[in-house]
């Protein structure tokens, strides 16, 4: 069994969660009980309930409740109704149950628009949030392939709009982390589920409404990453729900029972749109992800807590990073398109494949700052107790990631082992260009990348590619399906970096005849380790480039654009630049921002009516 991941997801549980709190039952309305505790108003100033100006209009009688008990009420009728309403959905999928179930999400979505304005503590709306969510996390927990069509419980909860309110009450609780709607937040996006679920969401929700729950998911990160820039802290409330959140779905889609995994890959609909989606969500996500755990390395963050491990986000780092070192080297659109680019025009398909190994090279280096990213991992896994099972899967994950990169990107990494020659690669945020954020420019359009908001803190300068600390790391491999190929990749690796070191960086001195031995050795090493993890090649090559991913949603070119306003990151209303047409902002302050920090430069070089508006 390979233990590479690290995943923290639960199974999604069998049974509702429990309540907290109060647990006295609601009284229905009428009943002998409840004459104590409510107030019957009648109407027209009727003396008795059986006669009255009520009774001969043939007005029903108005029960008044206190606000505690109205919000009980709700959250207690909004439980049964849903847990029937299940029930009945799976006995008859396409009854009365899908248009009633529909209708629940629906008035659910209303009511959190006002009904968490009533004073409900957070633990009653987190309660509520999970009892409405636990049916939902098994669409990708059950090991199997992505069904054509989601399941009937799931597909009532789309058709209510749950995508859309997902993704409202995370903007407004990123706008207010000790507002109502972040114990509501929680609670629907739990610990067991809320990784699949929200791949789910990714993969069956409106194509555009998907695209915009991952912009904003990347919008809040970015967040978390310039509110914590050197704390030696782990992330609760809303920072951790967002990091949490972010890290479950990047390995929801890649593990099955911590087994490196593509049964989300297909020719289906649906895995062509989740495949879509996580595109994109690489491009957001990843940046940001890597400047947090790079900042939070750097200020030596518990480095012996297995928590700082999780709450870094640096499992799904190293999970990732193989896969777009494998896309960098081409390798990726070739293995699976190869047959039909042929058909299309070898020239073409050549150029094709070539422009997007560029982009994800690009990616891979300047915007998730691997060399430096992988420095630190490297320094840090020095402290790791390597007896703990998940400690030894983020190892084997960090072993990966290290040789993928140093494929990819060799010249780099040869660098980074003498003086740490990537303290030259901006960070993610700075990185942006204006093509890549909106995606309406060709990738070819030479525009330069500004350079960091004021606001956003400056990254933390590389740590070196050690020798001893990559053959440490060999030696503290497990015996899972590659560990074997990937400490004799590591030792290789060592091997070369050992000898640019002894050259004093000189590349003639290390580019010898040992030095072309050392190579051939290292590239045999690199070549049995990725025929010895062929899934990664299989997934990497579903992803779209940077570029192309980014099209999908255009959103304001400001980098650092922290706009929580609205419902949805789709509504947000952009205002294209005047002069080159490319960028395109929410509002003027991110346009004057972004003009400052460097899309002047950009803007001269695209020229006027560079796009069209």
């Amino acid at each position: 069994m390979h233990r590479s991941t690290g995943r923290q997801q639960q199974a999604a549980p069998r049974h509702p969660p429990a309540r907290s709190g109060s647990s006295a039952s609601l009284t229905p309305p009428g009943s002998s009980q409840a004459g104590s505790e409510q107030h019957q108003l009648h109407p027209a100033g009727a003396a008795q309930p059986g006669v009255g100006a009520a009774d001969l209009l043939g007005l029903s009688q108005l029960l008044l409740l206190p606000m505690h008990d109205t919000a009980e009420l709700v959250m207690g009728s909004v439980s049964v109704a849903w847990r029937l309403l299940a029930e009945a959905l799976a006995l008859q999928p396409d009854g009365w149950a899908a248009a009633a179930g529909a209708e629940l999400w629906r008035l659910m979505d209303a009511e959190t628009r006002r009904g968490l304005q009533w004073g409900i503590n957070n633990e009653e709306l987190r309660w509520l949030g999970s009892e409405l969510s636990w049916r939902l996390g098994a669409v990708l927990a059950d090991g199997k392939p992505l069904p054509p069509a989601p399941p009937p419980v799931f597909a009532v909860a789309l058709a209510g709009g749950v995508l859309p309110c997902v993704e409202r009450l995370l903007r407004r609780a990123g706008e207010a982390p000790l507002g109502p709607e972040v114990g509501f937040a929680e609670g629907l996006l739990q610990q067991g589920t809320r990784g699949p679920f929200l791949a789910a969401l990714l993969a069956y929700g409106e194509p555009r409404q998907a695209a915009a729950l991952v912009a904003t998911l990347g919008k809040l990160l970015r967040g978390v990453s310039s509110a914590y820039p050197a704390l030696a802290v782990v992330p609760t409330g809303v920072p951790d729900l967002v990091v949490t959140c972010v890290r479950g779905v990047l390995l929801a889609v890649l593990y099955d029972e911590k087994v490196l995994s593509s049964r989300w890959v297909g020719a289906g609909q649906q895995q062509h749109q989740l495949a879509r989606m996580i595109s994109y969500a690489v491009c957001e996500w990843l940046p940001p992800l890597s400047r947090l755990a790079r900042q939070w390395m750097a200020a030596d963050a518990a480095p012996g807590s297995d928590d700082t491990w999780r709450s870094l986000g640096l499992v799904p780092l190293m999970c990732w990073l193989p896969l777009l070192a494998c896309r960098a080297l081409g390798g990726g659109s070739g293995a699976v398109g190869a047959a039909d680019e042929a058909a299309a025009g070898a020239a073409g398909a050549a150029v094709t494949a070539a422009a997007a190994a560029g982009g994800w090279r690009m990616f891979v280096l300047e915007e998730v700052a691997a060399v430096s990213l992988l420095g630190d991992a490297l320094r840090l896994a020095q402290f790791k107790d390597v007896d703990d099972d998940f400690v030894e899967g983020s190892l084997d994950s960090l072993a990966l990631a290290c040789c993928g990169v140093a494929a990819a990107c060799p010249e780099e990494i040869l660098g980074a082992g003498r003086e740490g020659a990537a303290a030259v690669v901006p960070c993610g945020v700075q990185a942006r260009t204006d093509p890549a954020r909106g995606g309406d420019v060709a990738a070819a359009v030479p525009a330069p990348s500004p350079p960091a908001a004021p606001a956003t803190p400056p990254c933390p300068s590389p740590a070196q590619w050690r020798p001893v600390l990559l053959r440490a790391l060999a030696r503290s491999l497990g015996s899972g399906l590659y560990g074997k190929e990937a400490a004799e990749a590591l030792e290789a690796l060592a091997a070369q970096l050992g000898a640019w070191e002894a050259g004093g960086g000189d590349p003639s001195k290390a580019r010898g005849k040992k030095g072309k031995e050392r190579g051939k050795r290292l590239l045999a090493a690199l070549g049995r380790l990725q025929a010895a993890t062929p899934e990664v090649a299989r997934i990497a090559a579903v992803l779209l480039p940077p570029a192309e991913a980014r099209a999908l949603l255009r959103t304001c070119s400001y980098p650092a654009c922290a706009n929580l306003a609205g419902d949805s990151e789709a509504d947000l209303r952009l205002q294209s630049c005047a002069k080159c047409a490319a960028a395109a902002y929410c509002c003027r302050a991110c346009q004057v921002a972004h003009w400052r920090a460097g899309h002047r430069e950009a803007c001269a070089l695209l020229g006027p009516g560079a796009v069209e508006s």
